[in-house]
């Protein structure tokens, strides 16, 4: 146990850096998020072929179809994220995975059957409000007619899909096989949708320099790390209980953001007054103690 919670405050931190990543990446160098997708996917694709070079396992035809669905839903995800980013402070963005969590722990209980006592999901509640109140903005209606709020609920419960398919397979196959099958699916199906934007992105690069699709490359490197350390902590501990975990990456993202803000301002721009701070600040110590509940 406590080496799966390592791995997933571990993958919570890279997850971080790739946030702060990829508010950079959208705000200077890329205004098509289409064409930012193009060399994500790429590394996504060679990322999965180097993990399945450790270990190689053909999956069952059933099992193969519900890779391609979790390499479908992993692109969903990223794409839906990537416009929210691009509208909102990331600080407000990130936290809104912690949706994931709970839309996790009822799918797990009705695909995996995985049921946690009343006080497992009092933390993951904590967490989520925590995470939720880091987007409050002076009423709570304010919230919900967000449209960076709509694109990360449809993010979050994509991603829910994503993390059951992968638990599951783990039950047949070993994590380096899980993650390289997901991780290859997913980039051939980014870089098909998004083929015909290829123009784009040599447009921007004669523009704006090569520095953006380099990036990505590393934002996409350090978020494929990341889901790496975090199938691997799943493949030790309830999924539900590692998502939950995962969720520091929050506490992460706004001590960047911070940091940014005061030091890189030209790098993107965040709001963050004295108000704001102690608002997230108490955000975080509602996901903090969401942590210690589940853990």
């Amino acid at each position: 146990m406590t080496l799966a919670i390592g791995l997933s405050v571990l993958a919570a931190f890279l997850w971080a850096i790739t946030n702060i990543l990829d508010k950079t990446l959208v705000s200077r160098y890329f205004d098509d998020v289409r064409s930012l997708y193009i060399p994500i996917s790429l590394t996504e694709f060679v990322f999965g072929v180097a993990s399945l070079s450790i270990s190689w396992a053909i999956f069952e035809p059933g099992h193969f179809v519900l890779a391609i669905v979790g390499g479908g839903a992993f692109v969903v995800m990223g794409y839906t994220y990537f416009h929210a980013a691009k509208i909102e402070d990331i600080s407000r963005v990130a936290p809104l995975f912690a949706i994931v969590p709970v839309s996790t722990a009822i799918l797990s209980a009705i695909f995996l059957r995985e049921i946690f006592s009343p006080i497992t999901y009092a933390g993951i509640g904590l967490i989520v409000c925590g995470a939720m109140l880091i987007m409050f903005r002076g009423s709570v209606r304010m919230i919900f007619q967000s449209r960076a709020l709509g694109l990360m609920l449809l993010s979050a419960v994509v991603v829910s899909f994503y993390i059951v398919i992968m638990k599951y397979l783990l039950e047949y196959y070993s994590f380096w096989s899980v993650f390289g099958w997901l991780s290859v699916f997913s980039g051939l199906i980014g870089t098909l949708l998004f083929s015909r934007h290829w123009n784009i992105l040599l447009i921007q690069v004669k523009t704006k320099g090569a520095k953006g699709p380099w990036l990505a490359v590393l934002s996409e490197t350090l978020s494929s790390s990341a889901g790496l350390i975090s199938t691997l902590a799943s493949s030790l501990w309830f999924v539900t209980i590692v998502s939950a975990v995962s969720t520091v990456q929050y506490v992460f993202v706004f001590v960047f953001s911070l940091i940014i803000s005061r030091y890189r301002p030209n790098l993107f721009r965040e709001e963050i007054s004295p108000k704001i701070a102690l608002q997230k600040i108490f955000a975080i110590a509602l996901i903090i103690a969401g942590l210690l509940v589940v853990s």
